[in-house]
């Protein structure tokens, strides 16, 4: 899962500096803070998608092999009744 950071001291203060009072600027800060986690929570990080796309190709080389023995046992056979009667 994704995650940021959010510095509520540097944000408070610069609320403050602009005539903002410390409550007030102490909620914005935490509000910006709450908000800003609720974004970030469901994004894909690149390891997410590495891991995604690492699964996906090992599924697909199972199917290949797979698709490699049916076609050994079934259709090689079918081909030398044919050819080899």
């Amino acid at each position: 899962m994704a995650t940021t950071t959010f510095d509520t001291l540097k944000f408070t203060k610069h609320l403050e500096a602009s005539g903002i009072s410390r409550e007030h600027a102490e909620a914005f800060s935490e509000a910006f803070k709450a908000a800003s986690e609720s974004q970030v929570e469901g994004l894909t990080t690149k390891a997410d998608l590495k891991a995604l796309e690492d699964r996906v190709m090992g599924e697909l080389r199972l199917n290949r092999w797979m698709l490699a023995l049916v076609v050994v046992v079934t259709v090689i056979p079918a081909l030398k009744g044919l050819f080899f009667h």
